[in-house]
């Protein structure tokens, strides 16, 4: 009896160091922004917000990266609990890392993360949204969320406000 091969794609690359990891967030953050300006230029809008919230969940990973040691398994279990393209996830391990158990200065930076940076925007919803019908029980069907380019410029703008969050975090400590 033959054994069956099983495929294999890609070349696994090894990160031994947070900077490299950092380097690695930041990069895949570069390329979904380059994948959402060229899908937007498609007038495929759904798609291009996709890979916005996708970079701006990158480049928090990759901020935190620099900040605490990513290979320690305690904050590698953090950071895999952010898995899963949870763009909230990140935002709060962020806010742990910079707060620390400061509770109220936790809820400060949040609160200004929230209302002058994202916007209040509710991602949870919005990325599986972006993607998915959703059903309603209350109407007995099922919804879908389309996007145009005025929505993609709005999360466009909040990239760009995320972006200048953590470059200004970065210049405090």
């Amino acid at each position: 009896m033959t054994e069956i091969q099983k495929l294999r794609v890609g070349k696994k690359i090894f990160l031994n160091s947070r900077i490299e990891v950092s380097e690695n967030y930041f990069q895949i953050a570069q390329n979904d922004e380059r994948t959402a300006s060229i899908l937007e230029s498609q007038k495929l809008y759904n798609q291009a917000a996709y890979f916005l919230i996708q970079a701006m969940e990158k480049y928090v990973k990759s901020h935190i990266a620099t900040k605490i040691n990513v290979l320690n398994k305690y904050f590698a279990d953090e950071i895999g609990k952010t898995m899963g393209h949870s763009l909230n996830r990140s935002l709060e391990l962020l806010l742990k890392v910079y707060s620390g158990n400061n509770k109220t200065l936790f809820e400060q930076m949040n609160q200004q993360l929230q209302v002058h940076v994202i916007k209040n925007l509710n991602f949870r919803f919005l990325n599986n949204s972006l993607r998915y019908s959703m059903y309603d029980e209350r109407y007995n069907n099922y919804s879908v969320l389309l996007l145009n380019q005025y929505d993609c410029a709005e999360l466009r703008k909040i990239l760009e406000s995320l972006k200048n969050y953590l470059n200004d975090l970065s210049r405090l400590r």
